[in-house]
C-alpha cells in the first residue's frame, strides 16, 4: 500500500493532536483525527477527555455534511465499533460518506479489534492501515500495553553518575544531572499516568514529583497557555511512614497521591491521618515481607493506570528489576565521577536489554532500553496490522 504525502503529514498531525489528550483520557487511547478533502487539511480534533466525544466524532460532527462527503479521515488508532461512553465511532465514519480512512495501528481492544475497520469496509469504505505505525504505538505504549500484556507500561528511570552514584555523597539537592537532562526528564515524567517511588525517597529526598521545568500545554481550541496535566503520585510505603509535611502530602489535592500499604496498616491511626488530608490509601499484600510488584501493577492497572514510571529510590529499583516488572529501562548518566554515595545496587538475576537510542544531552547522556519479548511483541502487532490491513487475527 502507498500513502500520499499530504497523509503522511496529516498522521504527524494526528499524533501531534492525540498528544494533548495526555492525562485527561486514561484509560482511554491517545487519538487524533485529521480530514482531508481536495488536497488540503479542512478539519482536526482529539480526544480531550475521559468520557468525552472521540476524536473521530468531535471531528465528524463539528463539519458540515458538504464538507465531509467523499473526504478522507486519518486517525492514529482504528475508530471504534462498540458502545462504550460515547457511541460508535466507524457508523458514524460511515454515515457522513467518508470515502477512504487511514489508520496508523489497529485497536488491540478485543471489543474494537478489527470490527472497526471491517465495518468500514462492508460499508464500501477504503480502509488502509499502517502509517506511522512505530511513532503511533509509541505515543500508545501504554493503552497497548494494556490490552497486549495486561498491565501498565512501566518505565524504570535511573540517574547516576559516571561512577554509578544514584545519591552521591553530600549532596543536597537530589539533583544528578544537569538542567537539560532534568528538563527532559520531567517531559519523560509528563508521558506517564503515574510517577511511583518508595517511602525512603520522599522521608530522604521530599520530592514534590510533578511536571515542571516544561512549556505549558496549550488546552483544546486555545491559544492560550494552560498548566500541564500532573501524573498521579504512587508511594510504596508498607508501615505508612509518609510525612504529613511532605510535598506529596501538602499538594492534596490538587495533585492526587496514592499510598500503597500493607493490610495491617490501613486501619492504624496514621492511616486516619493521611485519609483526612485526602490521600488515598490503598492495602496491598506482602511477599517475603515486602510489596508485591505484580500485585501494585495490577492494582494501579484496575485504577484506570495505562503507564507508570518508577523513579526510585534504591530497594524499589532492586524489587521492580528482579521480578522483570518493567518494559522500558531509561538511564540518565551525568558527566561527572562522584567519589562516593550509594551506589545503584546489581540486579540478583540476568536480563538482556535491547538498546533503542542514547542521545547526549550537554554534558549528560540518556540510553533507553527494552525487554526483548516486550519489543518483538510490539513488532508482530504492529507487522500483523500492516499486514491484514487492520483486519482481526
Amino acid at each position: 500500500m502507498s500513502f500520499s504525502v499530504l497523509e503522511r503529514q496529516a498522521m504527524q498531525l494526528a499524533l501531534q493532536l492525540a498528544e494533548q489528550g495526555r492525562g485527561q483520557v486514561s484509560p482511554n487511547p491517545l487519538v487524533g483525527a485529521v480530514l482531508l478533502r481536495d488536497g488540503a487539511i479542512t478539519g482536526q480534533a482529539f480526544h480531550e477527555r475521559l468520557g468525552g466525544l472521540h476524536a473521530e466524532a468531535q471531528l465528524l460532527q463539528s463539519l458540515p455534511a458538504s464538507v465531509t462527503e467523499g473526504a478522507t479521515l486519518v486517525v492514529n488508532l482504528e475508530p471504534c465499533n462498540h458502545q462504550g461512553r460515547t457511541p460508535p465511532c466507524a457508523r458514524l465514519v460511515a454515515e457522513r460518506g467518508i470515502k477512504r480512512v487511514v489508520i496508523a495501528t489497529r485497536d488491540p481492544n478485543q471489543q474494537v479489534k478489527g470490527g472497526g475497520a471491517e465495518f468500514l469496509r462492508h460499508q464500501g469504505v477504503v480502509v488502509e492501515c499502517g502509517l506511522l505505525a512505530v511513532e503511533a504505538a509509541r505515543l500508545n505504549r501504554g493503552f497497548l500495553a494494556r490490552h497486549l500484556l495486561e498491565h501498565p507500561w512501566v518505565t524504570l528511570k535511573i540517574a547516576r553518575t559516571l561512577d554509578n552514584c544514584i545519591t552521591p555523597a553530600g549532596s543536597t539537592t537530589g539533583a544528578i544531572t544537569g538542567v537539560a537532562a532534568h528538563r527532559d526528564s520531567h517531559r519523560l515524567r509528563a508521558e506517564h499516568d503515574a510517577i511511583l517511588v518508595g517511602i525512603n525517597t520522599i522521608i530522604n529526598d521530599n520530592p514534590q514529583l510533578n511536571v515542571r521545568h516544561l512549556p505549558p500545554a496549550n488546552p483544546a481550541g486555545s491559544d492560550a497557555a494552560g498548566p500541564l496535566s500532573t501524573p498521579v503520585k504512587v508511594v510504596l510505603d508498607q508501615r505508612l511512614r509518609l510525612p504529613l509535611t511532605s510535598h506529596v502530602v501538602k499538594r492534596v489535592p490538587a495533585e492526587p497521591l496514592w499510598v500503597l500499604t500493607s493490610e495491617d496498616a490501613i486501619e492504624t491511626e496514621a492511616a486516619d491521618k493521611l485519609r483526612k488530608a485526602g490521600v488515598v490509601l490503598i492495602p496491598i499484600a506482602s511477599v517475603d515481607g515486602l510489596l508485591d510488584p505484580a500485585q501494585v501493577l495490577g492494582v494501579l492497572l484496575e485504577r484506570g493506570i495505562n503507564s507508570v514510571l518508577i523513579e526510585g529510590g534504591a530497594g524499589v529499583y532492586h524489587t521492580f528489576s528482579a521480578a522483570a516488572c518493567f518494559d522500558e529501562l531509561v538511564i540518565y548518566t551525568a558527566g561527572w565521577i562522584a567519589g562516593d554515595g550509594l551506589q545503584l545496587r546489581p540486579a540478583p538475576t540476568r536480563l538482556e536489554l535491547e538498546l533503542d537510542d542514547v542521545i547526549q544531552i550537554e554534558n549528560d547522556t540518556r540510553a533507553r532500553y527494552s525487554i526483548p519479548t516486550v519489543s518483538r511483541r510490539w513488532l508482530q502487532f504492529i507487522e500483523t496490522g500492516r499486514e491484514d490491513r487492520c483486519l482481526p487475527d
